[in-house]
């Protein structure tokens, strides 16, 4: 808590420094404490943001296509798609016994 408390301090002690330097314009921290205040972010995907089946099939279509690699990154991406699961974890996938 120190820390951070400090650390914003030295940040906003530069910040004013470059922008009397005009190596800002102006100063882009916040000021005030409302606006330091933690925001509010919900984990709820937007469904109008996500891609449907037609649109899905074109991309993966479109990717398997390509010259190089299109095959791999195809299964990459359809797994991305159709099990959801993190790129971290596809990434980490691995096929056996084939």
């Amino acid at each position: 808590m120190w820390s951070r408390k400090r650390n914003r301090r030295i940040l906003n002690v530069v910040m004013k420094h470059a922008a009397r330097r005009r190596i800002l314009r102006a100063n882009p921290l916040p000021k005030g404490k409302e606006t330091t205040a933690v925001t509010k972010t919900t984990n709820a995907v937007d469904k109008r943001s996500l891609l449907n089946p037609e649109q899905a099939a074109a991309i993966l279509d479109c990717i398997r296509r390509r010259p190089r690699g299109g095959k791999r990154l195809h299964a990459f991406f359809a797994t991305l798609y159709y099990c959801g699961p993190r790129p971290e974890e596809a990434v980490a996938m691995r096929v056996e016994g084939t």
